[in-house]
């Protein structure tokens, strides 16, 4: 292997982590921007999305009604279930479908900012 041939296979790599980050970074903000105006739509403070912990305790409030049920996140298998009972329950609060919340299940990249954007109201937790 010569030295152009790996300045070659390093750019390359450079290049493809570059699209990456970049991507991720879109993704990243597509998501802090939908979770904000779902925070908004159910009159707590969007800023709130963004504050680690706090975020969780808001998104439990909104969803659960008992915001401090997010300590049941930090016990281990527990959080997997936990974090699938409140997606269940943010979709029903905004009187989404069954369709729907399989959405924000397998595709949240797409189905948060729907829920946040779209005309869905929020009704409270179910």
């Amino acid at each position: 292997m010569y030295a152009s041939d790996t300045d070659a296979i390093m750019a390359a790599f450079v290049g493809v982590w570059a699209v990456a980050m970049i991507i991720s970074l879109i993704i990243s903000v597509i998501m802090i921007v939908g979770f904000w105006k779902v925070y908004t739509k159910a009159g707590q403070p969007g800023w709130a999305s963004i504050i680690p912990f706090y975020c969780n305790y808001v998104l439990f409030d909104i969803a659960m009604g008992n915001g401090i049920l997010f300590l049941l996140l930090f016990v281990p298998v527990v959080n997997f279930v936990m974090l699938l009972i409140v997606t269940i329950k943010l979709g029903a609060s905004f009187g989404k479908g069954g369709g729907f919340i399989a959405g924000m299940i397998f595709l949240p990249y797409i189905f948060i900012p729907m829920l946040g954007f779209g005309k869905s109201q929020y009704i409270g937790p179910q």
